[in-house]
């Protein structure tokens, strides 16, 4: 029975596991574990294919030591889950901010105020800042999905098609290297939050600029469709930050399930956000 149990198991696992495309990358700092990334995006389905293969397992899977390693896998999806609402929110806020700055491109073109060099500085700013907040986005969709694989199938080990491990043994992940992933992909969730957030006060900084130098702008139309995008991006961008709070607490959690120790990552603060490179705390 117990042979026709785990059989069983391997073939759940292997139906429901997404497979992600995947590139070399330096290990993360977290859990000492050597892991790799993988590049793309993640979509809704990969996680709630993810989160469903996980319900599968736990359906099939008895006793106690069997219940307790499910829980670790169930939270180590969520946090799959967190993360990549926190990239699809920094995903909206940097396409809104870029909206913005083309609306305000297109109205400071016709007026003097088009060769101010301050302005030229802010707008350059505010097009760097989403920019990385796009990339930071598109890390932490990665992160997510190499996390939501591990975390449903938590039996077999994951090898994607280019042949890049995400778990070194070919028939499990260990605790250290699921630990990892999680490290990761809540880093990286804070992140995008943290870049999504940048961008959106280098975008505000660009506007008032525009505004001060072309005071006309105040009653045009496309100025109007500007703010309204500022304010979705404002908005996409605290939904971010608040998402890769659910993924940094998810993956304290984990860790404690998992019964590993991990390097400690503080809850993203503040409304300003960094670059989003390092995930550093942002500031009010």
């Amino acid at each position: 029975m117990a042979s026709k149990s785990l059989s069983v198991l391997f073939a759940a696992a292997l139906a429901l596991a997404p497979q992600a495309y995947a590139q070399n990358a330096p290990a993360p700092a977290g859990a000492g574990v050597a892991t790799q990334s993988a590049v793309g995006t993640v979509s809704g389905a990969m996680v709630v294919a993810s989160v469903t293969g996980i319900a599968v397992i736990a359906a099939l899977t008895s006793g106690s030591s069997g219940a307790a390693a499910q829980t670790a896998s169930s939270t180590s999806a969520a946090a799959a889950t967190a993360t990549t609402a926190s990239a699809n929110s920094a995903s909206a806020a940097s396409a809104a901010v870029t909206s913005a700055i083309s609306a305000l491109d297109k109205l400071i073109a016709s007026t003097s105020a088009a060769n101010d060099p301050a302005l030229i500085a802010a707008r350059n700013a505010a097009t760097s800042a989403a920019a990385s907040a796009s990339a930071a986005a598109a890390a932490a969709a990665t992160a997510a999905a190499n996390l939501a694989v591990a975390s449903a199938v938590p039996v077999v080990g994951v090898v994607n098609a280019s042949g890049v491990q995400i778990c070194a043994a070919v028939a499990s992940c260990t605790a250290s290297e699921l630990a990892g992933l999680l490290f990761k992909s809540a880093e990286a969730a804070k992140a995008a939050g943290e870049a999504a957030l940048f961008a959106t006060a280098k975008l505000n900084e660009y506007n008032a600029l525009a505004l001060q130098k072309v005071p006309a702008l105040a009653n045009d139309p496309v100025y109007v469709k500007a703010l309204a995008d500022a304010k979705t991006a404002e908005t996409k961008s605290l939904e971010a930050q608040a998402a890769a709070n659910a993924a940094i607490a998810d993956y304290k959690q984990a860790l404690a399930l998992l019964g590993v120790t991990g390097t400690t990552i503080a809850p993203s603060t503040g409304t300003t956000g960094t670059t989003g490179t390092t995930g550093t705390t942002g500031t009010t």
